[in-house]
């Protein structure tokens, strides 16, 4: 049933984006097409208050552009049924969790939607916390490596010298999880472990690049509606056009974030107590850097 969820997902969300495309393009051409019905342009067409005629060809996109724009509901619908579902997962896994003495950082009674929705945000932004164990450097990785040979089937990692890296195996594709860095030091006298938990390298470098890119020209196509800008556009309504087009797809980029990153709620709390109870650690510090 998941599977064909996430198949109903992505065929929503490729919908949706077609139709803003194919949107964005019709308006574009309207705007520089005949206002009035005459030879191939016969088929009216409604854009900001304005009516241009488009040709037989342009009129059958528009209508496919018509039936792809209900594609939003499917995603909607589709997303919801996931989020609902792992939402069930991860509250099952938390309950056996807990009956194998596991700590959590938070209440389970805090564990209502919108709180998921908060973290979710939260986690986005790279976490670091700050353990002590009572054990030698040289112990805390050997039992650490022990134990992701014992956990294969739960956590995936390596040790390179006194840094571990690991993820929480999933049965499901999220290329923007949760993914812990740890650094094991003696300091004097005393061994800690800084565990540093992000989304994937590549995850990070995609949004700063689809928030950069795409919000840059949208302040540049907002700022040449409110006054002069050293953009030159092809014609009058192209900055409504950018804006409009770079607000949706900011929109998809925060939505696709924030959907992905509540997915991944509760992996970083599960990667730090793997790392507390091998190594009989404890919380000194924590908080987003």
């Amino acid at each position: 049933m998941n599977r064909f969820f996430r198949v109903m997902l992505y065929i929503g969300g490729a919908s949706c984006a077609a139709f803003w495309l194919i949107s964005v393009w019709l308006d574009g051409a309207a705007a520089v097409q005949p206002s009035v019905a005459t030879g191939l342009f016969q088929h009216p067409y409604a854009f900001k208050g304005r009516i241009g005629f488009l040709t037989n060809g342009q009129a059958l996109l528009a209508s496919i552009g018509n039936v792809l724009a209900y594609g939003w509901g499917l995603a909607a619908i589709s997303g919801a049924w996931l989020l609902y579902d792992e939402r069930k997962v991860n509250q099952v896994r938390s309950d056996m969790l807990s009956l194998q003495n596991r700590t959590s950082h938070e209440p389970a009674a805090k564990n209502s939607t919108s709180t998921m929705f908060l973290r979710g945000v939260r986690d986005a932004f790279p976490a670091v916390v700050q353990l002590e164990s009572p054990l030698s450097p040289s112990d805390c990785l050997s039992r650490l490596r022990s134990g992701l040979q014992m956990e294969h089937g739960r956590i995936s990692g390596y040790i390179a010298g006194t840094r571990l890296k690991a993820r929480k195996i999933i049965s499901y594709r999220n290329s923007f999880q949760t993914v812990i860095s740890a650094s094991i030091y003696d300091k004097t006298g005393r061994t800690f472990i800084r565990c540093r938990s992000s989304m994937p390298l590549f995850a990070s470098m995609f949004f700063v690049f689809w928030f950069g890119a795409f919000g840059l020209v949208f302040i540049n196509s907002i700022e040449s509606l409110i006054g002069p800008s050293p953009v030159r556009w092809d014609y009058p309504s192209a900055p409504w056009n950018a804006a409009f087009f770079c607000a949706m797809l900011l929109a998809f980029g925060a939505g696709l974030l924030i959907f992905c990153r509540t997915l991944a709620n509760g992996e970083q709390e599960f990667l730090i107590d793997f790392i507390r109870d091998r190594t009989n650690a404890s919380v000194v510090s924590d908080g987003i850097k």
